[in-house]
């Protein structure tokens, strides 16, 4: 099962607005859409409740977080 066609534009249009560069390390090889509220938690799929990350960054955040970094917007 994978995201739908409405999560997918989200993604892409946060990638759009934002640039491909991660807001973590800068890294913009490979951009991921992180959603600041997850949406099994019923966060929202839109523009206020994404950030940019790369690869790495993305895994560092969901295994273990990025010590000394605050990504809230809330």
């Amino acid at each position: 099962m994978g995201r739908s066609y409405e999560h997918k534009k989200i993604q892409k249009k946060a990638k759009e607005l934002e640039g491909p560069a991660c807001n973590i390390c800068g890294d913009d090889s490979e951009p991921h859409t992180h959603h600041l509220i997850e949406v099994y938690q019923d966060g929202a799929a839109d523009d206020f409740n994404t950030l940019i990350m790369c690869a790495q960054c993305h895994r560092d955040w969901h295994n273990s977080g990025l010590e000394g970094v605050n990504i809230s917007r809330f």
